[in-house]
């Protein structure tokens, strides 16, 4: 199957195999995102069927995300060379284009350069011999380029794991093995500016493994390799970390026999690592049910929760995309540390304005006149510095309301914002579509019978009712709508409405499909008396 993760948000999975009762692998076009934002269990995953456009049917392919993170690319190796590229905002899947020379396997992986936005594919041409690297969009089927695979890799290397770390600004490859199934390849090996480079590693590595996952964590400065198989096609269990400063692998804690798996989905957000699906040895499918594994306590767990990572000693920074507080930080060390700092600054600008003043003041009774200037107020000063401490506290991503927050003096009536009424804050809102609580097809089926329909982990198939959509676009208000303004819409396919008022007669707005705002000049009084402010959206 081909996953992905979206600023370790959503895990995307799509494709695949499935197993009849027969034992025959059946591919499906199945797209669900596994959301990382809540907590969930493990008996009890956040799954939500993306229902995308055009979704391909494929397995044996990969995965990757665009630098803008508003698209993923699937490479089908199966199909002798092709991509696609998925839009997040449209679900839509673009045509395949088919790229000449491309090498028809199964297991080839994909990263994106998170940089220039390059994406590449080890060994996906000239029978295994040159990588894919193309810039997205792409004009034409040949506008892409080659790179050499390294001359002592074992040729053609297929069922590798293949990741970008942020920390090194390369791409790392880990281990699989020939096509034939023969030889191993557990070697370390970097990408980075159009060139090849083995790393020397200590501690003990995975070893022989093919078809494991190798996941960034904490911005790349981790790398996680769980499970794979060896070359003899026995699963394997194991989780081991690379510290990319040390280049030196530590194994965690080995999950039980029963967990052991290939070919799966993996993701990682803060302290969690999870990985979901996969074979079991050769023939078995692995049930449905996620597996989470934290990276701080060094333990396999059944809940999972998407809490700020954890700074390890060695380790490096946080991730680049921070998991916000799901609660108000304490008003310990961080408090602290932050209004300390807002203090000092304070002191520091004070001292700066004395000595300034004492400078100005020296300077004019040396050159004998009295100064007709009016002396720096440090009260003022004060009042600035006050509010520019506020003004950082406000932008910053915790809330206002801590007992560090400094209070500033409230503003002149002239610029307090407009009112609004409880029915309109009400409408500041929109409400999210329901989550459908249906997974991807994980574990065989002995029905006999496999389709597109979705089904829960008994084999159930899900029926979906979408006729309860009155099929009408947000702000599709009519004119009782615009003169009635008790008149409010509760339905959850419509947008918010603006607090402005809207007139029927006036023309329409180019990027708005319904009215155009009264000008300040019809509104007359109510423009005057609540004038607004630049950065107020009231």
């Amino acid at each position: 199957m081909g996953y992905a993760t979206i600023g370790e948000s959503f895990l995307y999975v799509q494709g695949g195999h499935t197993s009849s009762a027969g034992g025959t692998n059946i591919a499906t076009n199945q797209m669900f995102s596994l959301d990382l934002t809540v907590s969930w269990s493990a008996d009890s995953p956040v799954w939500r069927d993306v229902r995308p456009t055009n979704s391909p049917t494929v397995a044996w392919h990969s995965l990757a995300v665009t630098k803008a993170q508003d698209q993923l690319f699937m490479w089908d190796s199966t199909s002798g060379g092709s991509f696609s590229t998925f839009t997040l905002q449209t679900s839509i899947w673009s045509p395949s284009a088919s790229i000449p020379n491309g090498f028809k396997v199964n297991g080839l992986r994909s990263a994106a350069n998170e940089i220039t936005g390059e994406i590449v594919v080890p060994g996906a041409l000239a029978q295994g011999q040159q990588s894919f690297l193309v810039t997205l969009p792409m004009a034409t089927n040949t506008s892409y380029q080659t790179s050499n695979m390294p001359a002592d890799v074992p040729d053609p290397l297929v069922h590798y794991a293949f990741a970008w770390s942020a920390s090194l600004s390369g791409m790392l490859l880990y281990g699989g093995h020939t096509s034939n199934g023969n030889q191993a390849n557990p070697v370390l090996r970097q990408y980075r500016n159009g060139a090849w480079t083995t790393l020397e590693t200590s501690g003990t590595s995975p070893g022989d493994v093919s078809s494991h996952c190798m996941i960034p964590a904490y911005n790349g400065t981790i790398m996680v390799i769980f499970g794979g198989c060896n070359v003899a096609q026995v699963s394997q269990s194991a989780i081991f970390f690379l510290d990319v400063q040390t280049m030196r692998w530590t194994e965690g804690t080995i999950a039980a026999p029963q967990n052991a798996r290939c070919n799966m989905a993996c993701t990682v957000r803060g302290d969690y690592f999870i990985a979901w699906g996969g074979n079991i040895n050769a023939t078995g499918v692995a049930d449905g049910k996620p597996l989470i594994y934290n990276i701080k306590d060094k333990k396999w767990v059944e809940q999972y929760l998407p809490t700020s990572p954890t700074i390890i000693p060695g380790v490096g920074p946080n991730p680049s995309n921070p998991v916000s507080p799901t609660s108000p930080p304490s008003s310990g060390p961080n408090g602290a540390v932050i209004g300390g700092g807002v203090a000092g600054g304070a002191v520091i600008l004070g001292l700066l304005m004395f000595f300034f003043y004492r400078r100005r003041k020296h300077v004019n009774v040396k050159n004998g006149s009295e100064s007709s200037e009016t002396p720096l107020d440090a009260s003022s000063s004060a009042r600035g510095a006050a509010a520019s401490a506020q003004s950082d506290i406000e932008s910053s991503p915790y809330p206002p309301n801590q007992p560090w927050s400094s209070a500033s003096p409230p503003p002149p009536p002239a610029l307090r914002p407009r009112p609004v009424s409880h029915q309109q804050q009400q409408h500041e809102y929109i409400s999210m579509e329901p989550i459908i609580q249906a997974e991807p097809i994980a574990s065989p089926n002995y029905t006999n019978h496999r389709d597109s329909f979705l089904r829960n982990p008994q084999g159930q198939a899900l029926q979906f009712d979408d006729t309860g959509i009155d099929g009408k676009e947000p702000f599709a208000y009519g004119d009782n709508d615009i003169n009635n303004k008790s008149n409010h819409r509760n339905s959850a396919f419509w947008g918010p409405r603006n607090p402005q008022e809207y007139s029927p007669q006036q023309t329409k707005k180019s990027n708005d499909p319904q009215y155009k705002p009264h000008s300040p000049t019809e509104i007359g009084y109510d423009f005057v008396e609540y004038p607004q402010r630049l950065n107020d959206p009231q």
